[in-house]
């Protein structure tokens, strides 16, 4: 049996179960995305909770790609989103991960993490699908597929994340 893995993300994109069209264009998803991360941040502020976004390959992908999103859809300005993403704390694996793969990005991919952690005896999850097979899905609209493969993706990244330490630890 797997450990449940607590951990929060944004989901509040919806499909019409009618039909495999999509509630939201990627306007809404992206300005929704923004409010929900921002509402984060000021309970952050308040003292409320502690805010840090964690995945992998986010520096290089994800927030850019977040960033001029944001840009385009007039959520903020390039230096306003600039500076939202600079002051919220930000944990990347594929960054952390560079001193396990003589310090190359070639060949450093989630997968290869989380196998070294199954060698150390810790239980994690198989993929769901490959993420060169994203746009042929999107292309495809088999949103669920998507969305299983990117869960799947979150569930591994949170237990690496809680992992973290043991994979500069010997293999007893």
């Amino acid at each position: 049996d797997l450990p449940k893995v607590e951990f929060k993300y944004f989901k509040e994109w919806k499909r019409d179960e009618r039909s495999e069209e999509w509630e939201h264009d990627e306007y809404s998803v992206v300005t929704q995305f923004y409010k929900y991360l921002k509402e984060l941040i000021e309970k952050w502020r308040r003292k409320e909770m502690y805010i840090e976004v964690v995945g992998f390959n986010i520096l290089r992908f994800d927030i850019p790609l977040l960033i001029q999103k944001g840009v385009e859809h007039r959520v903020g300005s390039l230096e306003e989103l600039n500076s939202l993403w600079h002051n919220t704390f930000t944990r990347d694996y594929l960054q952390m991960a560079l001193p396990l793969n003589n310090m190359r990005f070639k060949g450093l991919q989630l997968e290869y993490l989380a196998e070294m952690l199954r060698e150390k005896g810790v239980n994690v999850p198989k993929p769901y699908g490959k993420g060169e097979e994203v746009k042929s899905l999107y292309e495809n609209k088999k949103y669920d597929e998507i969305i299983k493969h990117l869960e799947a993706d979150l569930r591994i990244t949170r237990i690496i994340d809680l992992n973290w330490p043991r994979l500069f630890k010997p293999t007893p």
